[in-house]
């Protein structure tokens, strides 16, 4: 038996495989796999990859005014008032005061005038376009009760306005800018912001510049609650011939000092409810012709008297219903104001003698 053959049978038995047989059967082996994997890949197909998803930038939408109405013509303006104004008298019930007096402003406006009253109610954005339009419109009374924004570019067009009572009793908030753009609208016009609930140093002094006391041109911001001291200051040297003022409901020193001083034609204080004990004596310098203050229930001795003594012309008390013998004292015991008090219902004879002694000075009986 040749050497090879006797190696061979001995490697067979004792499990010993030679390198060159083992790379030849290893050979095979992964031959025979990738003809497998081969096999496999040209069964299946191959799935593309999927396309990228496109990128698209992330867009702010605008605003939605949609539920606005969209007016084109002057007549549209015109005959969408007139629905308006009707739809809303129907639905006047429970309305807040401001609104039903605006309101009742319109409809007494429209039954006198229709075609010199304008009420848009339900447009909440003033745009450039509807603003021109409006401006187009020939008439007297502008009432834009549920505006909330106006346009940047819309201001030119409002500042041309023919209107010489312009009512934007929506309007929350006025910046400086919107204030320096508005003051330019009729210098001779009655403006009304009742809703205005904040106003700034730099917007009232805007506001301050308009007006004239030769005409008796009106501005109100009913809306502001407590304004500051430095803000009433600015508004009573503006030369409105009468600033309402009517939400403020207590004046305190801070604010009698602020308006002490300073000569106006008329200052309406309809809502304010108490003079506090401090602010009293700053009240021996209020110069105002007519100053209302028929939000007032009660009047003490000391109030009547600082009333009494300060140098207004005619002050209006019509919400006092009772006086008592003392404040009445006080009240015709100095000055020379009038006083409107047609509101009492509760008064002793003693007063009552007191009071009508000089009836060119106490206005009494029916409102």
């Amino acid at each position: 038996m040749s050497t090879f053959a006797t190696k061979t049978q001995s490697n067979a038995a004792s499990g010993y495989e030679p390198s060159s047989e083992r790379m030849t059967r290893t050979t095979l082996a992964i031959g025979m796999l990738c003809g497998t994997i081969g096999s496999a890949c040209r069964e299946t197909p191959v799935r593309p990859e999927p396309a990228p998803t496109p990128v698209t930038e992330s867009v702010v939408p605008e605003e939605n005014h949609s539920t606005d109405p969209e007016l084109r013509t002057v007549d549209e303006l015109v005959a969408y008032s007139n629905a308006q104004l009707e739809l809303s008298w129907e639905a006047r019930t429970g309305l807040p005061e401001t609104q039903s007096l605006e309101l009742y402003r319109a409809r007494y406006a429209s039954q006198n005038a229709p075609e010199r009253a304008l009420f848009l109610n339900g447009l909440e954005h003033l745009d450039a376009r509807t603003a021109d339009l409006i401006r187009e419109w020939d008439g007297s009374r502008l009432f834009l009760p549920d505006v909330r924004t106006i346009q940047p570019a819309a201001w030119s067009a409002v500042a041309s306005f023919s209107a010489s009572k312009l009512y934007l009793n929506g309007l929350k908030t006025l910046s400086g800018i919107e204030a320096r753009k508005l003051v330019t609208w009729n210098p001779h016009g009655d403006l009304y912001l009742c809703a205005v609930e904040r106003l700034d140093l730099e917007a009232a002094q805007a506001l301050a510049t308009r007006g004239t006391f030769r005409l008796e041109t009106e501005l109100a911001l009913d809306g502001l609650r407590k304004p500051s001291a430095e803000v009433v200051s600015v508004l009573m040297r503006g030369a409105t011939w009468e600033l309402s003022l009517n939400g403020l409901a207590v004046i305190d020193a801070d604010r009698a000092r602020a308006i002490a001083g300073f000569d106006r034609p008329k200052l309406s204080l309809l809502g304010v409810r108490e003079i506090t004990a401090e602010a009293v004596p700053f009240l021996a310098d209020w110069r105002i012709k007519f100053l209302d203050l028929q939000g007032l229930v009660s009047l003490t001795p000391e109030l009547a008297h600082a009333l009494a003594a300060a140098p207004c012309h005619v002050i209006d008390l019509r919400g006092l219903e009772s006086m008592s013998l003392e404040t009445a004292k006080a009240l015709t015991g100095v000055g020379s104001n009038r006083f409107l008090l047609t509101g009492l219902q509760s008064l002793s004879p003693e007063a009552a003698e007191l009071l009508s002694v000089d009836s060119g000075r106490f206005l009494l009986g029916s409102r």
